[in-house]
């Protein structure tokens, strides 16, 4: 780390004066993204990886600590154009989520299918806007700063919204696998006591469901399993599936 001090040392001293252009577009567009800094971890990775990969007869020293400056700020709007991501996929998600309430079954689920290849993914966006939206305004900044895979995660679990709320607090800054950790150790316990019930009545919805005859079915009948067709909807749309 001694070569990547003395790099900045004698770049700071050869360049006093910023360039005002650059810093105008930095400034706008940390107005639109939350931008967040980042570790000294991950900033010491894009030093070593420059000062290791640069090739002395290309361009001198001055030019690695400019490019090390410009490869953090690309870094940290990368990530905040793919955290923004979330909220705004979510959002149209949830006003297509509103449109097709009013047609067949299937239809939203067929339509994420179509839009993103796969609707586990459109229901991992829906989860984050819903649990987004339910989250304290000066909350929300954290949880899309954690990692994706981990805001998915706790988005899918069953509980209560303090208990999310206060992990957010308490952890938003933790490894993607610590989180993950955490998030299974406050959710999954009261998941292991459900899924015994949750799979005996699957199994029962199964077995009657088979010994309803296809024929000789009343309007009545054919109201009343088109009703519980809508509930089981409702109850796959409402419980989006964990990701993998």
């Amino acid at each position: 780390m001694t070569k990547i001090n003395e790099l900045t040392a004698s770049f700071l001293e050869k360049t006093k004066v910023s360039n005002s252009a650059t810093v105008s577009m930095v400034n706008a567009f940390q107005a639109l993204f939350a931008v967040q800094e980042l570790n000294v971890q991950e900033q010491q990775a894009i030093e070593l990886l420059l000062i290791d990969g640069h090739d002395p007869s290309n361009f001198s020293e001055d030019g690695i600590i400019v490019d090390i400056e410009k490869i953090s700020n690309i870094t940290k709007e990368v990530r905040a154009i793919k955290k923004q991501e979330l909220v705004l996929i979510g959002e149209r998600i949830a006003q297509a989520r509103d449109v097709f309430r009013k047609y067949k079954e299937k239809s939203f689920r067929s339509w994420l299918e179509m839009t993103f290849g796969s609707f586990k993914t459109g229901y991992n966006y829906l989860a984050f806007h819903d649990l987004y939206l339910s989250f304290p305004e000066e909350l929300r900044a954290n949880l899309k700063g954690m990692p994706a895979k981990a805001v998915y995660i706790l988005a899918s679990k069953r509980g209560s919204l303090d208990s999310k709320i206060k992990i957010v607090r308490e952890h938003a800054n933790q490894p993607a696998q610590r989180l993950l950790s955490i998030i299974r150790s406050e959710f999954d316990t009261t998941s292991s006591v459900q899924a015994p019930c949750i799979h005996k009545t699957l199994r029962l919805l199964e077995h009657h469901s088979s010994l309803l005859p296809t024929k000789d079915l009343t309007s009545a009948h054919r109201m009343s399993l088109e009703a519980i067709v809508r509930r089981l909807q409702k109850i796959i749309d409402d419980s989006p599936t964990q990701p993998v």
